[in-house]
């Protein structure tokens, strides 16, 4: 039985990992760097803490904050309005906390970024505790996060609490602190990657996660898998 479940959000909840890599390429063009898309998404699943040393790490930290700042009000002009949740997401949520299991959001994002989301997906009401990059010196694959996160769950056994993510760095993070991870693909890392980074099983989106619960490390005791596609099915159509 699982105690608790932490997810991600950018890639996992919404659709948001293309938008996230072209505003940060704007931002690089902006100041005059040439960092590839690619290099970005590769770089997807860090804060900007993390990513900006790696892709400029000769430069200072005056640098990577201006380059910061303008990824921020570029991805919230021009790419937030256009990000959309996942199918799912609330009934996946929804589905496990009926069968007790706490919700907890472990992200790397900013807070007014992951509580515009959790709107977005109409899931709110539905987390226990919410962990974010205003909370903690580091982001992923630290394992801040995951820490805080299990601190204020009130220290549940971490062998009762799954991870769900999209990068390998919610992995990393998560399995420094004794948690597996569910992977799911949200356009930065492929299923084999997932899987060689440690992923104790990978779906396609939250949605194939909900329709196989029953089969799925996630299972619930009285969950039914055949009314749980069933619904998904129906969901997912309206």
């Amino acid at each position: 039985m699982i105690d608790a479940v932490i997810f991600d959000v950018d890639g996992t909840l919404v659709d948001s990992v293309v938008h996230e890599i072209v505003a940060w390429h704007e931002a690089f063009v902006r100041n005059n760097f040439d960092v590839t898309r690619d290099a970005v998404r590769q770089q997807m699943g860090k804060g900007a803490d993390h990513l900006l040393p790696t892709l400029l790490p000769q430069e200072s930290k005056r640098t990577h904050d201006r380059i910061a700042e303008a990824q921020g009000k570029i991805f919230r002009a021009q790419h937030r309005p256009d990000v959309r949740a996942f199918a799912m997401s609330a009934p996946l949520m929804t589905r496990l906390r009926e069968a007790g299991v706490k919700i907890a959001i472990g992200s790397s994002g900013d807070k007014e970024d992951i509580e515009h989301y959790l709107r977005l997906t109409r899931a709110t009401d539905l987390v226990d505790v919410l962990v974010c990059m205003d909370d903690v010196e580091r982001s992923k694959p630290d394992p801040d996060i995951f820490q805080l996160a299990l601190k204020r769950l009130g220290g549940p056994n971490t062998q009762r609490v799954l991870a769900i993510g999209d990068t390998i760095y919610d992995v990393q993070a998560a399995t420094a602190v004794g948690i597996r991870t569910i992977g799911v693909l949200g356009g930065a890392f492929g299923m084999a990657t997932m899987r060689k980074a440690g992923c104790i099983a990978v779906y396609h989106d939250v949605a194939e996660l909900f329709a196989r619960l029953s089969a799925s490390p996630l299972r619930l005791d009285d969950a039914d898998l055949g009314a749980d596609a069933r619904l998904a099915a129906v969901l997912t159509r309206g």
